[in-house]
């Protein structure tokens, strides 16, 4: 589905992912070999099993992400919380270090999910609007 809604890639294309997305993100990135892109916003990532049972296991190891492979990205932001029920909050901190980028931790944010009060993320929106304009 990305391959469609998304034909081009190039230095002016910036990306936000939310959990699951983000390892789709990520593996689409790695996949056309897009290593020059404006930037990314990865919220509540991971890119590892996040536990031995979850039904999500045989889609995350479909083709490991190699996390070297975004180091070079310049314009590179991570969102968790502190106490996400779905992602533990370790494994962002853990994708966070693997990619290089920095990382802010939201207290109380959950899964950033519309039921936690994440209608809106005003916090993210300037993150962006940063990036743009840098």
């Amino acid at each position: 589905v990305i391959d469609q809604q998304i034909p081009k890639v190039d230095e002016n294309t910036y990306f936000v992912a939310h959990s699951l997305g983000v390892i789709t993100l990520l593996h689409f990135l790695q996949r056309h070999d897009y290593q020059h892109i404006g930037g990314m916003i990865l919220v509540s990532g991971f890119s590892g099993l996040i536990s031995d049972s979850s039904v999500l296991n045989s889609y995350i190891t479909k083709s490991k992400v190699d996390t070297d492979y975004f180091k070079d990205i310049k314009k590179k932001l991570v969102y968790l919380s502190d106490n996400d029920d779905l992602v533990p909050p370790k494994l962002t901190i853990e994708l966070a270090k693997e990619i290089d980028a920095p990382y802010i931790t939201v207290p109380n944010g959950g899964h950033f999910l519309g039921r936690e009060g994440y209608t809106k993320f005003p916090q993210l929106v300037d993150s962006l609007k940063e990036m743009l304009n840098d």
